[in-house]
């Protein structure tokens, strides 16, 4: 299972090598992509506010399951988030 934090997401839309890498990997190992319901309209408004990739993002939002956060899964998104910094 993986759980995509908002800079993760940011960072394949910008095209960020580490990023693209670490998505490759998960999406060849079948890791099902699941988006924490907070994580939804920061990027949104990260990509409203920059508008280089406010379309991407609708789309790969919306090709991920949302699912609602609790303190595990919170936990398991920071860890994703400060493995790809």
């Amino acid at each position: 299972m993986f759980f995509a934090d908002s800079r993760f997401i940011i960072d394949v839309l910008e095209g960020e090598p580490g990023a693209l890498r670490q998505a490759e990997q998960l999406r060849w190992a079948g890791t099902p992509d699941l988006l924490p319901a907070p994580v939804a309209p920061e990027v949104l408004i990260g990509g409203s506010t920059r508008g280089r990739y406010l379309v991407k993002a609708e789309e790969l939002i919306d090709g991920l399951e949302t699912v609602s956060v609790d303190r595990e899964s919170a936990r398991e998104a920071a860890l994703i988030g400060f493995q790809t910094r």
